[in-house]
């Protein structure tokens, strides 16, 4: 977490992210991987919807075969060997759940598109055209792994809150030293009150978020390492809602200065717009909470 926020303070578009969801997904599997996975593939980690049935894999004999599209995978353009989440199709009256597999970017019938993104993250649209893999190629037990996979998830989501933190808060120091520098009409910015409660908005907002960010990292159970997912959900809404205003703000307090590309401003802005929509944008977290607190979805 410590790692994601400094590099969030950098503003920059690392793979922390992706490794640390591939790790965690093998880690909720308990599978020690000789392989190294490039990036992670699954409609859940976008929508968080149970249901979601954008990629589905059919049994075929002794092999699986996927079909389907993940549209955002951040670092799939370049990937060669990719950690797919498959919801299986049902079979013989029995709901399969979530499989995990081992996937080769050059497998018959895979086809991989660069998209252009706000945070050049080498993203990809991932089609899935009947892509054949034997049971060899299935990561960690045959069971459904829901379960683990949901509580990887989770975990991955704190990681990149963490990182949304570190770029939206060293967006707020930057504006809080323009402010406090920048002199016109004979007194800094600082000294009008319209930009010290736009400050202090922007703390708020920042402060607010890490106190949430603590109360996940604390729900983690000793015995089970995984996170409360109410406290996961909670934490990701309040972040999607407010550190994309505190980086627009910190552009707005520099005023025309801060459209200069050759300050950092933009980098955190659009770190901070990406990140709000990955493991769940602001509907799927709406969806989320109201589903974990028995609420009925309202959008």
């Amino acid at each position: 977490v410590a790692q994601a926020r400094a590099t969030g303070a950098r503003g920059e578009s690392s793979k922390l992210l992706t490794a640390a969801s591939c790790a965690l997904v093998l880690d909720a599997l308990d599978i020690d991987a000789d392989a190294s996975f490039d990036a992670l593939v699954t409609a859940i980690a976008s929508s968080r919807n149970p249901l979601d049935e954008s990629l589905l894999a059919s049994p075929s004999g002794r092999s699986w075969v996927l079909s389907g599209e993940v549209r955002h995978v951040p670092h799939g353009s370049g990937a060669s060997l990719l950690l797919t989440v498959v919801r299986s199709r049902p079979f013989a009256g029995r709901e399969r759940g979530l499989r995990v597999y081992a996937v080769d970017a050059q497998a018959p019938g895979l086809g991989i598109t660069p998209l252009p993104t706000i945070d050049d993250d080498c993203a990809a649209r991932i089609e899935f055209n009947a892509v054949q893999v034997g049971d060899e190629r299935v990561v960690g037990p045959s069971r459904d792994a829901t379960t683990a996979i949901d509580a990887a998830l989770d975990c991955a989501t704190i990681v990149a809150v963490a990182e949304m933190i570190g770029a939206a808060d060293a967006a707020r120091c930057a504006a809080m030293s323009w402010v406090s520098t920048r002199v016109q009409f004979g007194e800094p910015l600082a000294r009008r009150q319209v930009v010290a409660h736009r400050v202090a908005d922007m703390t708020v907002a920042c402060d607010a978020v890490g106190l949430l960010l603590a109360d996940a990292l604390t729900s983690i159970g000793d015995n089970t390492g995984r996170p409360d997912a109410l406290a996961v959900a909670t934490l990701k809404h309040a972040a999607n809602r407010l550190l994309p205003t505190v980086t627009a703000h910190a552009h707005q307090l520099h005023g025309g200065e801060g459209y200069y590309a050759d300050r950092p401003l933009h980098r955190w802005h659009r770190r901070v717009t990406a990140l709000a929509t990955q493991f769940g944008d602001q509907r799927a977290m709406r969806a989320r909470n109201a589903e974990l607190l028995g609420l009925p979805a309202c959008f």
